[in-house]
């Protein structure tokens, strides 16, 4: 269970863009609780009831993997046009997520150029003030996930699902640890808008349960290969950081 966490991570991976986009609104606290709440009820609403509801009708068993669950559960319950609106459904979810990373992989390539952290050319807006040097790297990004999906889609683009996954592993068990750090560095955030309940327990329990999932993948074979790889990443930026703090 814990290591099949990172193809769901991979799914819902995203939350953390309500951050960026709050950024650029007039009140960013108020922003950030608006839709970290919003999305926290999304993701009960439309993963762990809609799973519930799926199971309440079609065993579990008998999903078969790279079939819509839904479409399985219609299907079964005789709306013959199950398939048809779960497709138009999911393009228009896949679209969303699609705007959504080329918005937030323009503006994060835009700030780490204007830190230093990547080439200074991306840090030039065209007419409208859009980097968009930055959302053509996205776009290329993407469509090279396109050609891999196409090509290789059991093999080299389920990898890249679960590397990936195991990327917003390490990076969500950062910010848990910088969570604890900060909110022990500024104790006036207490009293602020945006805090996690219950902390630091809270945030404890979220680190053990983000370590469990590598652990299980070192302990499952066909996952093992997927975690070093991501590990050997990992220790590659760290080095990289290092490098380039010591530069400046």
């Amino acid at each position: 269970m814990f290591a099949a966490v990172t193809t769901v991570f991979f799914s819902i991976t995203g939350s953390e863009i309500t951050t960026v986009a709050a950024a650029e609104s007039k009140e960013p606290s108020k922003a950030i609780v608006k839709m970290g709440t919003s999305i926290a009820w999304r993701l009960l609403l439309f993963y762990v009831a809609s799973v519930f509801l799926i199971v309440c009708v079609v065993p579990w068993t008998d999903v078969t993997p790279g079939e819509s669950p839904f479409t399985r559960a219609l299907t079964t319950m005789g709306f013959g046009w199950g398939t048809t609106a779960m497709s138009v459904i999911i393009l228009t979810a896949v679209l969303s997520c699609l705007n959504s990373a080329v918005y937030v992989s323009s503006r994060v390539l835009y700030v780490l150029a204007d830190k230093g952290d990547a080439p200074r050319w991306l840090v030039e807006v065209n007419a409208r003030r859009v980097p968009a040097r930055s959302i053509y790297i996205g776009g290329i990004a993407g469509v090279a996930g396109v050609v891999v999906a196409t090509i290789s889609p059991q093999v080299v683009f389920a990898f890249l699902v679960n590397a990936i996954g195991t990327i917003i592993v390490f990076l969500y068990l950062m910010t848990a640890f910088a969570h604890i750090r900060l909110r022990r560095a500024y104790p006036a955030t207490e009293h602020q808008a945006v805090k996690v309940w219950l902390f630091p327990w809270l945030t404890y329990l979220a680190i053990a349960g983000l370590i469990a999932v590598p652990v299980a993948m070192v302990l499952t074979p066909e996952l093992a290969s997927q975690f070093y790889t991501t590990l050997v990443l990992v220790v590659v930026t760290i080095i990289a950081y290092v490098v380039l703090r010591r530069g400046r």
